[in-house]
Formats: C-alpha cells, structure tokens, sequence
C-alpha cells in the first residue's frame, strides 16, 4: 500500500502535458519501506527524455517549479534521473497547524499574495507550497516566513537541502 500527494491545481498546470509520481524520501529508511509515499508532479514534455516542473512541490526537496528534468524510460516506466536544469525559482512551504493562531492564517496568506513574483499552491487546508521566482523574491519570502514563525503563526521551511 502506498500514499499519494496529489496537486489539485498546479501552479502551471495549463502548461502541463504528462504527471510524474516521484518516491518522497524522508531519511527513516524503516518509515519509507513501512509505508511508501509518492507525490504526483505535474509536467510538460519538452523533449524525449526532458520534462519541467509544471507544479510547486509540497513534499519533495531540491525540486523546483520549472526545473528541468531527466526522464527515462525503464520497463516502460519513466523513471527520473534528477534534475538537468535548475530553473532559479525557490521553494518554501508553511504550516498552517491547529498549534497556530487560526485568525492569522487567513491574514498571513493575503500578505503573502501580495508578494511580487510569487505563485502559491494548497495542499489541504494547512500547507502552502510557496514559488518564488528569483533571488529577490525568495528574499522577501524568507523574511516574510522567518518574522511569521518568530510571532508563532505558522512553521516554514525552504525545499532545498543544498
């Protein structure tokens, strides 16, 4: 049995052609064999074997909305072979948890959307995945994030491990 995450609607998904479902991986090697999870990750093909991130991941780290990424084909099953191409956007994702201030939350995300050069994706009513699209932005985002959690409004972190 196994877990999936799916995207109720991706960030680009008008551009999306073809859905990967990539093994998310936490670092608890009895965990992941107990009960494997995979988030479903929304794609345009671009060439045989490259396709982009067409959604911002909730669940998968040094993946990106845009980033371009090896595919190929094994059993006639694609299978990733990691990213090619970075495409600069990064990503954040804050929780939302009952442990929070529940006024907040509504007030938080409208201050997030206002932020230039940012997309937003919900999984559930808790997690927002968060896309900035450049340095300046995810600069903005982290101290947006960073004050957020300081004042226990919500829990953040980036999707990048390197």
């Amino acid at each position: 049995m196994s877990d999936l995450k799916e995207h109720a609607q991706p960030a680009w998904g008008d551009r999306a052609n073809f859905v990967l479902q990539l093994r998310i991986e936490t670092g608890d090697a009895a965990f992941d064999a107990r009960t494997p999870r995979y988030e479903q990750i929304w794609t345009r093909q671009k060439s045989d074997d490259f396709y982009e991130v067409c959604c911002i991941p909730f669940f998968l780290y040094d993946l990106a909305l845009g980033d371009i990424l090896k595919v190929v084909t094994q059993g006639g099953t694609p299978v990733v072979e990691g990213v090619a191409q970075k495409s600069g956007h990064h990503t954040f994702r804050a929780w939302f948890g009952s442990a929070f201030l529940p006024v907040s939350r509504d007030q938080l995300v409208g201050e997030l959307l206002a932020l230039p050069d940012c997309l937003f994706e919900w999984h559930g009513q808790n997690l927002l995945a968060i896309d900035a699209a450049n340095d300046e932005a995810a600069n903005s985002v982290a101290r947006f994030l960073e004050n957020a959690e300081r004042r226990g409004q919500l829990q953040y972190e980036t999707g990048r491990t390197r």
